[in-house]
């Protein structure tokens, strides 16, 4: 499978939400300001392959293990490019998920960051409106706490990468009194959590490609 085909198979992952939002009768203007949210989704879906396959391609060279500076802080930039753009994703995306409640529609507790909105889905007095997608937010977002407390500790300190003796490469953003802590392994943390991303991405469309938008 080319490049090409990988980033056509994402463009399918919002796709009947999009349709949705292209058959809405709402003004031109409305129209157009959603369908730029889309476009957004897309590019930055499109950046985070290409980041994924970089930092893949970079730990199966082993060029690391040799600290050149170069190459090292190349790859520290990717790896927070990685954090930083998922995390960017799901809040434009959140920005369209009020679009499908009437009586949230407008709610500033839902249309702020997608973590925010994730603890306001799963709030006792608001968790049963969409029980479905409350239940996914629940249990099916590990992958998604990771990526943000590594995304917040990158915020306000930094990443040490380290290359062990099994050819491995750890990374770590968690301080103690001793420094960075490298316990994430980066090919692992990356597949998995850009797997549960992807995962997210076809619940999302499979159950609010169902709903009626109320705009």
């Amino acid at each position: 499978m080319s490049d090409l085909d990988e980033v056509v198979k994402g463009r399918a992952f919002l796709f009947d939400i999009e349709e949705k939002f292209m058959q809405a009768p709402m003004e031109h203007y409305d129209q157009q300001d959603y369908l730029l949210r889309f476009w957004h989704l897309q590019d930055k879906f499109n950046m985070l392959q290409l980041i994924v396959e970089i930092i893949k391609n970079a730990v199966k060279s082993h060029k690391l293990a040799k600290m050149n500076n170069k190459l090292y802080f190349y790859f520290l930039i990717d790896l927070e490019a990685y954090f930083y753009l998922l995390v960017s994703t799901l809040d434009v995306l959140a920005k369209l998920t009020p679009n499908f409640y009437s009586e949230w529609k407008g709610d500033k507790r839902t249309q702020q960051y997608f973590s925010h909105q994730r603890k306001f889905f799963m709030q006792e007095q608001n968790s049963k409106k969409d029980p479905e997608y409350t239940t996914y937010l629940e249990d099916n977002m590990k992958w998604f706490k990771k990526v943000k407390g590594h995304r917040n500790e990158l915020t306000h300190n930094g990443a040490l990468i380290i290359f062990t003796r099994l050819k491995k490469f750890y990374f770590g953003t968690k301080r103690n009194e001793k420094g960075f802590i490298p316990n994430e392994e980066v090919e692992t943390c990356i597949a998995e959590t850009f797997q549960g991303f992807c995962d997210f991405l076809i619940f999302y469309n499979s159950h609010f490609g169902t709903k009626s938008l109320k705009i």
